[in-house]
């Protein structure tokens, strides 16, 4: 075999997983921040992860030949060798991201209404503020809060309720009301409109 030829077959072989994943990554994560919308990657970066284990072993072997055919040149193939390691950390990294905001709830709010704008989200565990700034149609994330009853258990656990979550709004004057949203369990992505929402109170500070 040619030298260009093994370049080249290593330098595919080690870039090919990382590329992919990360592209696959940044899809994911893009969507669900920016639309709320949940991708499935589960199974394909499993596939990645496969194929990353498989290449590397193809690659190490290539390598070796390389080395003792054209021992003078190996300097040629380092890049390549140090994007396939470097392979490793980056994906605990996007295992750890992914951990992260998998965990998060996720949702698109779009205000339908004219006369009042989206002031505040807010419940028992935080507080979202100066949601005026973000306009009429935003995404925000979130850890919902779950309350747990240890007295009363079935087989799939303990049983639990989601702390509510409200919306608040600000009309010209400043007068400010509160809407509950809908309840969405950890790790969901939904989708809001505030002139859907029917239950409306004025907001106690």
């Amino acid at each position: 075999m040619k030298q260009y030829t093994y370049e080249r077959l290593i330098y595919a072989g080690a870039m090919l997983p990382l590329t992919i994943g990360t592209v696959i990554f940044f899809y994911w994560f893009y969507q669900r921040s920016f639309h709320a919308m949940n991708v499935h990657i589960e199974l394909i970066s499993f596939f990645i992860i496969v194929t990353y284990l498989v290449f590397s072993c193809i690659i190490l072997i290539f390598s070796i030949l390389y080395f003792f055919q054209f021992k003078n040149n190996w300097k040629r193939i380092a890049p390549a060798l140090f994007i396939l390691v470097s392979t490793v950390p980056a994906l605990f990294t996007y295992g750890t991201m992914y951990d992260l905001h998998a965990n998060k709830t996720y949702v698109r709010v779009v205000n339908d209404l004219d006369s009042l704008n989206v002031y505040r989200i807010r419940s028992a565990n935080f507080s979202i503020d100066a949601l005026e700034k973000k306009g009429d149609d935003f995404v925000v994330s979130y850890e919902p809060v779950y309350e747990y009853d240890w007295t009363k258990e079935d087989s799939f656990g303990f049983e639990y309720e989601i702390k509510e979550i409200f919306i608040d709004l600000v009309s010209a004057d400043n007068m400010v009301h509160t809407y509950e949203m809908p309840v969405f369990e950890k790790g969901v992505c939904g989708n809001v409109t505030v002139g859907a929402l029917k239950k409306l109170s004025i907001h106690k500070p």
